[in-house]
């Protein structure tokens, strides 16, 4: 019998089990991680999950304040637990923010304190933070918002778009052991709104003194201040006011076009950023121009006149109250800074003859700063220049003198009128009227610290010039024949009356006696072009300038720098019709003098009032027997005089040798900001129905 072969079982490949096993592990762990996956989504959020839009387009459009920063991140350097902003670094090793730190006026401030206590106190908590403030919550996009600013119920809202670490965060914080860590003696409460995306926000209440004071046994003793917060995909929204968080939340569906990034304003004249938002620090805005001057108190009151005839001329050439919506950015680049804001008017409110500034011609403004600043000497301390309509701008600067100088110019014109045949010109009006018709519309005034001693008791006026186009030189030559002619009246002695050719015109000098002005000088250029100066010296210079024998301040590189910055490529050219440059050295030689003349005039004594105070005084100190009588007996009454001399001497002495310099130095300390700003150009555009302005400032952080 055969015998049955038995087949052999082939050996079972260790390979081949390894990639069994392997794969049953690999579908256990995907089985894991969905479950993982689906737990995590369920009861935190989707790693998946869509960002929302721009914050521009999240924030109402009836917010009265919006603050717009993008890559707020690249502003900061860590530094231990508190991220530390890079612009500190530059600025702290200084000399000139050293010595700022060191002023007087630094010293009264309150807020340097204050931030430096908050810092303290808020650097342990922060140490404790799993999370980076600036790198997960504010770094990446953070908006700011205000609503009811010019009532005293002013609310805010904070919109950052936050990292997967910090939703994380924000979703533990949602549970009450973890919220309870946080905010001792805090409560929570969920709030439902079918009609908002997700249905629900929170609001928290703090224990009253802070959650920091807060017990959890004395909870809901005392509530404190309460505010909300909802989470959307990378948006946190913080408010203290419910219905501006729910406002936010309402947009985030993307069925309302009622935010700030869609208003016309903004969507057509925000302006752009110069470069990328990580290159530099820029931040675009928008506010309710009105609701804002309301809160900061710096509405004008327009039926108040000022005692400054200068504050009265200045509101009626620019009127703030007439700015509805503004839209702007503000950036900082190396050591320049900018700020572009444009801003719409209240037609209904804007008056036809406001200040002869509304609605002029524009010109470009880099142009136009190069040709006014290549025309005076490069010491000037600040230069304007405006296009106008010259009778409506004379008329407002009359209107801001008071009614005693218009009598008394009123009173000399007449009087001009009479010393000149056919010169009918003697009011005020009549005056604007002739001068408009003689020169053009656009001035130019260049101001300079005097170069000669002020006397003692007089207005440190600083030196001026006026520069002005000729339209019809024969109408100039009458107005200033006529004014010659009547030289007497203006204290000018005919001795004091010199004439020089200068080759491109005559230089004329006029020497005033007892007035607080010393001189007068005039010029017209090449017959086409009227400069018309407070003093000699100015004036010279200004005619070698034009004739290319001195440099000019536009020859000056830092200031080209800081002009060119308005030269920008493509339409969006920069437009004004009032411009302004100023160096902040300059500026301050002319302000500096103005110290003791300001506390000297705070401090005057009536003297005769004085005199009769401290006569009662002594009297019922001294001399007792004498007190209530009518008259004193003549030696008592000699020496009740000299007494009363010395008295009114020595206070006066003292009032000169303390009272002044100390006020002069308390005023002179209000302006130690100044060399935080070595030079600035302002541009404005003040159309009919808009409004552009542009600064630009070269600060102390460029080399």
């Amino acid at each position: 019998m055969a015998r049955k072969v038995r087949k052999r079982r082939r050996p079972r490949s260790r390979g081949r089990t390894s990639q069994r096993r392997l794969g049953r592990g690999l579908l256990i762990a995907g089985l894991a991680l969905a479950l993982l996956y689906f737990a995590f989504t369920r009861v935190f959020f989707s790693p998946f999950e869509e960002g929302q839009k721009p914050f521009h387009l999240l924030a109402p459009r009836d917010v009265d304040l919006y603050l717009r920063r993008e890559a707020l991140a690249s502003d900061f350097t860590a530094d231990g637990a508190l991220p530390v902003p890079r612009l500190y670094d530059r600025i702290r090793i200084t000399s000139t923010w050293k010595e700022f730190t060191e002023s007087a006026l630094w010293q009264e401030l309150e807020w340097p304190r204050d931030l430096t206590a908050a810092v303290g106190e808020l650097e342990p908590q922060l140490r404790e933070l799993p999370l980076d403030p600036v790198g997960d919550v504010l770094g990446r996009e953070v908006v700011v918002v205000a609503r009811g600013l010019e009532r005293d119920d002013a609310h805010w809202a904070f919109l950052g778009r936050l990292s997967d670490k910090a939703k994380f965060a924000v979703e533990l914080f949602g549970f009450d052991s973890v919220f309870e860590e946080a905010l001792p003696g805090a409560t929570r409460e969920e709030l439902h709104d079918e009609t908002l995306p997700e249905a629900t926000y929170h609001r928290v209440v703090l224990p009253a003194g802070g959650a920091a004071e807060g017990d959890p046994a004395d909870a809901g003793a005392a509530e404190g201040d309460a505010y909300y917060y909802a989470r959307r995909t990378d948006l946190l929204v913080v408010s203290d006011d419910e219905t501006l968080l729910r406002d936010v939340l309402k947009r985030t569906s993307g069925d309302s076009e009622d935010t700030v990034g869609l208003s016309r304003t903004y969507g057509e004249h925000m302006p752009a950023p110069s470069r990328g938002a990580h290159e530099m620090f820029s931040l675009g805005f928008t506010m309710t121009a009105g609701a804002l001057l309301d809160a900061w108190g710096l509405a004008p009151d327009r039926g108040t006149p000022s005692a400054d005839a200068t504050e009265n001329i200045l509101r009626g050439l620019v009127d703030v109250e007439l700015l509805g919506d503004v839209v702007g950015r503000l950036e900082l680049d190396g050591s320049q800074a900018s700020l572009r804001m444009h801003g719409e008017i209240d037609v209904g409110r804007a008056a036809s003859d406001e200040g002869g500034l509304l609605g002029q011609t524009p010109f470009t403004v880099h142009e136009r700063l190069r040709d006014v600043l290549g025309l005076v000497p490069a010491d000037v301390s600040a230069v304007a220049t405006l296009n106008v309509s010259l009778n409506r701008f004379l008329t407002t600067v009359t209107r801001g003198f008071s009614p005693d100088v218009v009598k008394l110019l009123n009173d000399t014109l007449r009087e001009v009128a009479s010393l000149t045949a056919g010169w009918q010109v003697d009011t005020l009006p009549e005056l604007t009227a002739e001068l408009a018709r003689a020169l053009g519309n656009e001035i130019t005034i260049v101001v300079r610290p005097l170069d000669h001693v002020i006397p003692e008791g007089s207005q440190p006026l600083p030196a001026m010039a006026f520069v002005l186009p000729v339209d019809d030189l024969a109408a100039w030559t009458a107005v200033e024949d006529s004014f010659l002619r009547a030289h007497d009246l203006f204290g000018i002695p005919s001795d004091r009356m010199k004439q020089l050719d200068e080759g491109v015109g005559d230089r004329k000098w006029l020497g005033l006696v007892n007035q607080p002005i010393e001189e007068i000088a005039y010029i017209v250029l090449d017959g086409s072009t009227l400069v018309i100066a407070t003093d000699n010296d100015l004036l010279r210079e200004i005619v070698e300038v034009y004739a290319d024998q001195r440099m000019s301040l536009a020859g000056t590189p830092e200031v080209a720098r800081l002009v060119d910055g308005f030269r920008r490529p493509g339409a969006d050219v920069a437009q004004a019709n009032a411009a302004v440059w100023a160096s902040s050295g300059g500026v301050w030689s002319v302000l500096e003098p103005y110290g003791e003349y300001i506390a000297d005039l705070e401090t005057i004594i009536d003297l005769g009032a004085e005199r009769i105070r401290q006569r009662k005084a002594l009297i019922n100190k001294e001399y007792r027997q004498f007190a209530g009588a009518d008259e004193l007996p003549a030696g008592v009454e000699e020496e009740v005089d000299r007494k009363l001399d010395q008295i009114l001497a020595a206070q006066e002495a003292k009032r000169r040798s303390e009272t002044i310099p100390q006020l002069a130095a308390a005023w002179r300390d209000g302006y130690a900001w100044l060399p935080l700003v070595k030079q600035a150009a302002v541009a404005l555009r003040l159309g009919e129905r808009s409004t552009n302005l542009e600064v630009r400032l070269d600060t102390f952080l460029g080399k």
